[in-house]
């Protein structure tokens, strides 16, 4: 596949309608009028875990469409109130007119509460996720995003207009499939959520992608910085539909299209 350079005067400047979402989302940012929401949550904030057990015997189904024409589908089962775990799978060219390269391996997941929150302290959750995110480069053998490895995870319920979300976590990348040492370094992030409402809820990811400075086609020390929009799509129904605008900073030199579309949904048993 050929790839394509980000020339350095395209580094500096966002689309006119990625700075119109922005602007949407920190105005709706501050204001909500109720506080439940929890089924706009899901395994991960846009690219990294959320540290969240999901509801006992319950089954979420999560997939992401992303440029150019992939499909990544992930499944998890919240066992009880302390673990969660699950499968995903996908490949590059599914939808589209191209060749077809389903990823070699399934991705695996698995999260730990550790410690409860309480009203002084976060709750603290322990897992792996061996699952990358966008295109996959054979020539590099890892995914356009890596995949966050093992994890520990600190978040925090606020009350504010409704219910604020802040998480913090660190992460040393590794897939237990694809042995490339130079990306197992530590990493960390921190997030930020807001609900509107039980109808919407707004995302705002920040990696500091320390693992990911390396390759000549990746990461420029910038950093990647998500926002992500979940939208509950029926009042009776558990499927929502999320919108996410990745790598605002492009930190990633590869031309890749920055916007993915989801569609969720979970039942319990």
């Amino acid at each position: 596949m050929k790839k394509k350079i980000i020339t350095h005067s395209k580094l500096k400047f966002l689309t006119k309608i990625e700075i119109k979402l922005i602007i949407i989302f920190f105005t709706f940012f501050s204001f909500s009028y109720s506080q439940h929401y929890t089924e706009l949550l899901s395994k991960r904030i846009v690219d990294k875990p959320l540290g969240l057990i999901s509801e006992a015997n319950c089954i979420y189904l999560n997939s992401e469409i992303f440029f150019p024409g992939g499909l990544l589908i992930e499944t998890y089962y919240g066992a009880n109130d302390w673990f969660t775990f699950g499968l995903s799978f996908g490949g590059n060219n599914i939808v589209g007119y191209n060749k077809i390269y389903f990823n070699e391996y399934p991705g695996l997941y698995s999260i730990f509460e550790i410690f409860k929150e309480t009203s002084t302290y976060p709750s603290i959750c322990l897992g792996f996720d061996t699952q990358g995110y966008g295109y996959y480069y054979d020539k590099y053998n890892r995914y356009q995003i890596l995949p966050p490895g093992i994890f520990v995870t600190f978040s925090k319920f606020l009350d504010w207009n409704g219910k604020v979300i802040i998480s913090f976590g660190i992460n040393r990348s590794i897939n237990f499939f694809e042995k490339v040492d130079k990306y197992r370094k530590l990493n960390s992030y921190f997030a930020i959520q807001k609900n509107i409402g039980n109808w919407f809820l707004f995302d705002f990811e920040y990696d500091f992608a320390f693992n990911d400075n390396i390759d000549e086609y990746f990461g420029q020390s910038k950093g990647y910085l998500n926002l992500g929009i979940t939208l509950r799509l029926f009042n009776d129904k558990n499927m929502n539909f999320k919108f996410n605008l990745k790598d605002l900073l492009r930190n990633s030199r590869i031309d890749g299209k920055n916007r993915t579309l989801g569609i969720s949904y979970f039942w319990s048993l």
